[in-house]
């Protein structure tokens, strides 16, 4: 993706696909599929998560450098 943008923003035009794109009324139908489902976490699995995600802030506390992971984040990633 970012070497897209940087070719068209260099050179004014975008590059030939190497594929067809997907039609967009079926590109439509799948996002409101998607938007239809609501994903469950288990109860047995949030213990879990919520520890490894405690530990990932900690551990973010000592590293200067790490990259933060909200709690959006980390329900993007599931």
């Amino acid at each position: 993706l970012a070497d897209h943008i940087i070719q068209v923003h260099m050179h004014c035009y975008q590059p030939q696909a190497h594929f067809d794109p997907m039609p967009m009324n079926l590109l439509r139908c799948c996002a409101f599929y998607c938007r239809t489902i609501q994903p469950i976490i288990p109860e047995d699995l949030t213990d879990c998560l919520v520890s490894a995600y405690v530990e990932i802030r900690k551990e973010a506390r000592n590293i200067p450098d790490i990259t933060f992971t909200s709690a959006r984040n980390l329900l993007g990633i599931l």
